[in-house]
């Protein structure tokens, strides 16, 4: 096979003479459609990707890899005995954290939201597990002692209530008697002393953290129990097997889970978005194929007297089929690598100033995520590469039943 010689050809019929702007034309128009086709594909996957990585990376960093709760959701037992011998039976523990939950009310001079107060202790250690702290982008990270009435609030609530550092707020609790009645609600009076932005909307707009120690006397709870303990792990690829373990190890009254079970609904969201994705896929890859068996059998018809002429010199039918398979497969190459390039343009641009923003009620974040991954690229170009050739063999093949002399005369 003269490969020489059909590159040569391929040129010569890819130069658009002035009898050939209708094949220009529909050339450029399969270039564009293969090209459009690419891009949709590459921001499908890198939204879909961007959307995984981020909301993983978020639940990961504002929670912890396993909660130890009790199964009545009530308070369960506290003491460093319980914290030393699961770091001693389980090593792939790094560290473990009580925690003080209660439900509230906030009430500020604009108005009164709903809240779920968090108290961790040691707060200021939080830094090496929970990402809470590195998100506060005003006021102080800490707090000013264990007994402060201070608080650090999400800045969407900020905004809400229209609460700016070094304010005043009320935080209403109602705390249930022995005798299963409620009392009259509690009244404390905090200072907000930092505002943290998490990307997370909906964990920005409850989520408030006040000192171990206030909280205990908040929720007129004695030394000796808390509302759960937060564990974090080496590494979560084994987390389900972990969460068993640990679960056996404790038994009753503690409820062990981990993040997948305590954030179902978000991964759930996660995956339901990649349900329609193998369809949409699907379907612009068929319309890039049937763009380029279009623009072949079109350029067949065009050039059937130059064929003709290449068949009566004495041109082998399967060199003259591989013109046309040469010209559709690099058709479809440069138009999926033109397409890759400005969907890695618009990927950067998105990431880096976050040009499409969101509303964070519903899609979680206030801008669209993307990644950038060479995976999906490579697998676009080689795919679309191979679906190109496939394309180009039933029209290229037709070409055998061009028969010089008609051909010749053909016009």
């Amino acid at each position: 096979m003269n490969w020489h010689l059909i590159k040569f050809i391929q040129k010569g019929f890819a130069r658009a003479g002035k009898e050939s702007y209708f094949l220009k034309f529909t050339r450029t128009i399969a270039f564009i459609g293969v090209m459009l086709g690419s891009i949709a594909l590459i921001l499908s996957l890198s939204i879909l990707d961007g959307y995984e990585a981020k909301l993983y990376d978020s639940v990961e960093k504002l929670s912890a890899h396993i909660k130890i709760s009790s199964f009545k959701n009530d308070v369960i037992p506290y003491s460093d005995e319980i914290i030393q011998n699961l770091k001693k039976n389980f090593q792939e523990i790094t560290d473990i954290t009580p925690i003080l939950k209660k439900e509230a009310l906030i009430r500020s001079k604009d108005g009164v939201e709903s809240i779920a107060i968090q108290a961790y202790e040691n707060f200021n250690r939080l830094n090496k597990n929970n990402d809470i702290t590195s998100k506060i982008v005003e006021g102080s990270k800490n707090f000013s002692s264990p007994l402060a009435k201070e608080v650090i609030i999400g800045k969407k609530l900020a905004k809400k209530l229209n609460i700016k550092v070094n304010e005043d707020i009320f935080i209403f609790t109602i705390n249930e008697k022995n005798d299963n009645s409620f009392s009259l609600p509690d009244i404390s009076k905090f200072k907000v002393t930092g505002i943290y932005e998490t990307g997370m909307a909906q964990y920005d707009d409850i989520n408030i953290y006040i000192p171990f120690k206030t909280a205990q006397a908040l929720i007129k709870l004695p030394d000796g129990w808390v509302s759960e303990y937060s564990v974090w792990l080496k590494s979560i690829t084994n987390i389900s097997e972990t969460t068993d373990k640990i679960q056996e190890y404790l038994g009753y009254p503690f409820f062990v889970t981990n993040i997948y079970q305590n954030f179902t609904s978000i991964f759930s969201w996660i995956e339901l978005q990649k349900e329609p994705i193998p369809l949409v896929l699907g379907l612009i890859t068929i319309v890039a194929v049937f763009n380029i068996i279009t623009i072949l059998f079109i350029t067949i018809v065009e050039k059937t007297h130059s064929i003709g002429i290449l068949r009566a010199l004495g041109m082998k039918n399967k060199d003259i089929a591989f013109v046309f398979i040469f010209k559709g497969t690099l058709l479809g190459l440069s138009g999926t690598v033109a397409g890759c390039l400005i969907a890695l343009i618009l990927s950067f641009i998105q990431k880096e100033f976050g040009i499409i923003s969101l509303n964070p009620d519903i899609y979680y974040f206030d801008r669209m995520p993307v990644t950038i991954s060479l995976i999906n690229y490579l697998v676009v170009i080689v795919v679309s590469g191979f679906l190109s050739f496939l394309s180009t063999i039933i029209p290229s093949f037709s070409s055998f039943k061009v028969m010089p002399i008609k051909a010749i005369r053909f016009k």
